[in-house]
Protein backbone atom coordinates (compact mmCIF):
# COMPACT_ATOMS: atom_id res chain seq x y z
CA UNK A 1 0.00 0.00 0.00
CA UNK A 2 1.08 3.43 -0.82
CA UNK A 3 -0.05 7.07 -0.42
CA UNK A 4 0.85 10.00 -1.62
CA UNK A 5 -0.34 13.81 -2.05
CA UNK A 6 -2.36 14.83 -5.23
CA UNK A 7 -2.78 18.68 -4.47
CA UNK A 8 -1.11 20.69 -2.32
CA UNK A 9 -3.18 22.07 0.62
CA UNK A 10 -4.46 25.19 -0.54
CA UNK A 11 -5.68 27.45 2.60
CA UNK A 12 -4.28 26.37 6.20
CA UNK A 13 -6.93 26.11 9.24
CA UNK A 14 -4.90 28.63 10.81
CA UNK A 15 -4.33 32.06 8.76
CA UNK A 16 -0.99 33.84 8.67
CA UNK A 17 -3.09 36.62 10.55
CA UNK A 18 -4.53 34.41 13.30
CA UNK A 19 -1.08 32.87 13.31
CA UNK A 20 0.90 36.58 13.97
CA UNK A 21 -1.97 37.59 16.43
CA UNK A 22 -1.29 34.36 18.36
CA UNK A 23 2.51 35.36 18.60
CA UNK A 24 1.92 38.83 19.31
CA UNK A 25 4.02 40.04 15.63
CA UNK A 26 2.95 42.81 14.15
CA UNK A 27 5.27 43.28 11.57
CA UNK A 28 5.68 41.34 7.85
CA UNK A 29 9.43 41.02 7.95
CA UNK A 30 8.64 37.12 8.98
CA UNK A 31 5.31 35.81 6.88
CA UNK A 32 7.51 33.68 5.25
CA UNK A 33 9.01 31.66 8.10
CA UNK A 34 5.58 31.54 10.07
CA UNK A 35 3.30 30.91 6.78
CA UNK A 36 5.91 27.70 7.10
CA UNK A 37 5.34 26.96 10.22
CA UNK A 38 2.29 26.75 10.20
CA UNK A 39 2.31 24.14 7.28
CA UNK A 40 4.79 22.40 9.11
CA UNK A 41 2.14 22.08 12.49
CA UNK A 42 -0.77 21.32 10.16
CA UNK A 43 1.85 18.32 8.61
CA UNK A 44 2.70 17.57 12.05
CA UNK A 45 -0.96 17.32 13.42
CA UNK A 46 -2.05 15.38 10.74
CA UNK A 47 0.87 12.88 10.78
CA UNK A 48 0.19 12.46 14.73
CA UNK A 49 -3.87 12.03 14.45
CA UNK A 50 -3.86 10.31 11.35
CA UNK A 51 -6.54 13.31 10.57
CA UNK A 52 -6.73 15.46 7.26
CA UNK A 53 -7.51 19.05 8.96
CA UNK A 54 -7.83 20.96 5.49
CA UNK A 55 -9.53 19.94 2.24
CA UNK A 56 -6.95 17.70 0.11
CA UNK A 57 -6.57 14.82 -2.15
CA UNK A 58 -4.52 11.78 -1.85
CA UNK A 59 -3.56 8.71 -4.34
CA UNK A 60 -3.64 5.55 -2.63
CA UNK A 61 -2.31 2.33 -4.59
CA UNK A 62 -3.15 -1.28 -3.43
CA UNK A 63 -2.54 -4.48 -4.62
CA UNK A 64 -6.20 -6.08 -5.48
CA UNK A 65 -5.47 -9.00 -2.85
CA UNK A 66 -5.70 -6.02 0.00
CA UNK A 67 -9.22 -5.35 -0.72
CA UNK A 68 -11.22 -4.07 0.95
CA UNK A 69 -8.93 -1.46 2.47
CA UNK A 70 -9.15 1.65 4.68
CA UNK A 71 -8.62 4.43 3.45
CA UNK A 72 -5.74 7.06 5.41
CA UNK A 73 -6.83 10.51 5.91
CA UNK A 74 -10.13 10.68 7.53
CA UNK A 75 -12.22 11.72 7.06
CA UNK A 76 -13.40 10.59 3.74
CA UNK A 77 -15.14 13.07 0.74
CA UNK A 78 -15.34 11.08 -2.41
CA UNK A 79 -13.70 8.78 -4.55
CA UNK A 80 -12.56 11.11 -7.52
CA UNK A 81 -11.50 8.60 -10.11
CA UNK A 82 -9.78 4.91 -9.72
CA UNK A 83 -7.28 3.14 -12.13
CA UNK A 84 -5.93 -0.31 -12.60
CA UNK A 85 -1.97 -0.94 -13.04
CA UNK A 86 -1.80 -4.09 -15.82
CA UNK A 87 0.93 -6.52 -15.71
CA UNK A 88 2.10 -5.05 -18.98
CA UNK A 89 2.85 -1.60 -17.30
CA UNK A 90 -0.46 -0.27 -19.09
CA UNK A 91 -3.15 1.63 -17.01
CA UNK A 92 -6.78 1.27 -17.73
CA UNK A 93 -9.93 2.92 -15.94
CA UNK A 94 -12.20 1.30 -13.48
CA UNK A 95 -15.64 2.78 -13.48
CA UNK A 96 -16.59 3.99 -9.60
CA UNK A 97 -19.74 2.69 -9.91
CA UNK A 98 -17.75 -0.54 -9.42
CA UNK A 99 -16.17 0.50 -6.41
CA UNK A 100 -17.70 0.78 -2.85
CA UNK A 101 -16.92 3.06 -0.24
CA UNK A 102 -18.63 2.32 3.20
CA UNK A 103 -18.23 5.03 6.08
CA UNK A 104 -16.63 7.91 6.80
CA UNK A 105 -14.18 7.79 9.75
CA UNK A 106 -12.45 5.70 8.67
CA UNK A 107 -13.70 4.88 5.41
CA UNK A 108 -13.73 1.43 3.65
CA UNK A 109 -13.04 0.70 -0.17
CA UNK A 110 -13.88 -2.68 -1.84
CA UNK A 111 -15.55 -3.87 -5.28
CA UNK A 112 -19.13 -3.89 -5.78
CA UNK A 113 -20.72 -7.64 -5.69
CA UNK A 114 -20.43 -8.66 -9.24
CA UNK A 115 -17.27 -6.09 -10.23
CA UNK A 116 -14.15 -7.42 -11.49
CA UNK A 117 -10.65 -5.86 -11.84
CA UNK A 118 -9.52 -5.43 -15.18
CA UNK A 119 -7.53 -8.65 -15.45
CA UNK A 120 -3.63 -8.74 -15.13
CA UNK A 121 -4.62 -6.10 -12.89
CA UNK A 122 -1.69 -5.68 -10.09
CA UNK A 123 -2.23 -2.29 -8.52
CA UNK A 124 -5.86 -0.31 -8.17
CA UNK A 125 -5.01 3.31 -7.75
CA UNK A 126 -7.52 5.44 -5.81
CA UNK A 127 -7.65 9.11 -5.76
CA UNK A 128 -9.90 10.28 -2.68
CA UNK A 129 -10.74 13.79 -1.35
CA UNK A 130 -10.87 14.19 1.95
CA UNK A 131 -12.24 17.19 4.97
CA UNK A 132 -13.45 17.45 7.70
CA UNK A 133 -17.02 18.75 7.09
CA UNK A 134 -18.02 20.37 10.46
CA UNK A 135 -14.60 22.79 10.36
CA UNK A 136 -11.29 21.39 12.40
CA UNK A 137 -12.02 20.74 16.02
CA UNK A 138 -10.78 23.85 18.08
CA UNK A 139 -8.30 21.59 19.92
CA UNK A 140 -6.31 20.54 16.52
CA UNK A 141 -6.70 24.34 15.76
CA UNK A 142 -4.64 25.29 19.59
CA UNK A 143 -2.43 22.51 18.97
CA UNK A 144 -1.13 24.30 15.65
CA UNK A 145 -0.97 27.43 17.36
CA UNK A 146 0.97 26.10 20.50
CA UNK A 147 3.69 24.53 17.98
CA UNK A 148 3.85 27.78 15.65
CA UNK A 149 4.55 29.48 18.84
CA UNK A 150 6.74 27.00 20.65
CA UNK A 151 8.81 26.63 16.97
CA UNK A 152 8.78 30.19 16.48
CA UNK A 153 10.40 30.93 19.67
CA UNK A 154 12.84 28.18 19.70
CA UNK A 155 14.36 28.27 16.33
CA UNK A 156 17.79 27.10 16.44
CA UNK A 157 18.88 24.47 14.45
CA UNK A 158 20.14 22.48 17.39
CA UNK A 159 19.57 23.35 21.32
CA UNK A 160 21.97 22.21 24.14
CA UNK A 161 21.95 19.05 25.56
CA UNK A 162 18.67 18.45 27.29
CA UNK A 163 15.35 17.52 24.51
CA UNK A 164 13.68 20.89 25.75
CA UNK A 165 13.84 22.86 22.54
CA UNK A 166 13.70 19.31 20.57
CA UNK A 167 9.73 18.06 21.92
CA UNK A 168 6.48 20.08 21.43
CA UNK A 169 5.54 21.30 24.45
CA UNK A 170 3.25 18.71 27.15
CA UNK A 171 0.04 21.04 26.37
CA UNK A 172 0.24 20.50 22.65
CA UNK A 173 1.28 16.30 23.40
CA UNK A 174 -1.75 16.59 25.78
CA UNK A 175 -4.44 17.57 23.25
CA UNK A 176 -2.89 15.74 20.20
CA UNK A 177 -3.56 12.81 22.06
CA UNK A 178 -7.33 13.39 22.82
CA UNK A 179 -7.48 13.65 18.57
CA UNK A 180 -5.76 10.25 17.84
CA UNK A 181 -7.84 8.23 15.87
CA UNK A 182 -8.44 4.74 17.82
CA UNK A 183 -7.62 1.81 15.72
CA UNK A 184 -8.82 -1.43 16.44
Amino acid sequence: MRLEPVTAVAVEPVSLAQAKLWLRVDHDAEDGLITALVSAARDYVEAQTGLALAPQTWRLAVRPSELPVELPRPPFGALLSAEALLNDGSTKAVPLGDLLAVGVEPALVTLRQGAALPSGSIELRLDYACALPAGVPPRALQVMKLLVAHWYEHREAAADSTDEFREPPYSATALLDTLKIMRL
